[in-house]
């Protein structure tokens, strides 16, 4: 297993590309502005919005969220985003992609959907690169993610 993936989205324009880019910073509790996962799945703010399966379970659970700690934010990201953190060391060229990392994986499908349908845009692929130096390209076809090759 990687510590870190290394993500690439490869744009059709300029203009897609800073939708995303813009589109997906946002505001933490904190103060915080990233590019972050919680723009496209946002976690549970309140009890009322989390789904059952997701509140700690305090005999197993190690680590709380200070502002939510009924909150099993573990097990809902890795369930809803594929991945325990936020990407993290996020790039750009401004001109036809934007790199990122993710922990342990590559973020969910739905990460990635989710992005082409809420910004209304097309990939024209999206890369991921393990630290072990495997590569899994995946094209989009009409909005929809389809693998492309596997290198080992």
């Amino acid at each position: 297993m990687p510590n870190w993936v290394y993500n690439t989205l490869e744009f059709n324009s300029v203009k897609d590309l800073e939708k995303v880019w813009k589109g997906m910073r946002f505001e933490f509790p904190d103060g915080d502005i990233s590019f972050s996962y919680e723009s496209i799945i946002p976690s549970p703010r309140t009890r009322q919005e989390c789904p059952k399966g997701f509140f700690v379970d305090y005999d197993r659970h190690i680590e709380t969220l200070d502002e939510r700690p009924w909150f099993d934010w573990y097990k809902w990201r890795n369930f809803y985003w594929g991945v325990k953190w936020d990407a993290s060391e996020v790039d750009t060229d401004f001109a036809t992609y934007i790199s990122f990392n993710s922990p342990w994986g590559r973020p969910s499908d739905g990460i990635f959907q989710g992005i082409a349908d809420k910004f209304g845009v097309n990939f024209i692929s999206r890369h991921t690169y393990e630290e072990d130096d495997s590569e899994d390209v995946y094209e989009w076809y009409s909005n929809s993610l389809r693998k492309f090759v596997a290198l080992e």
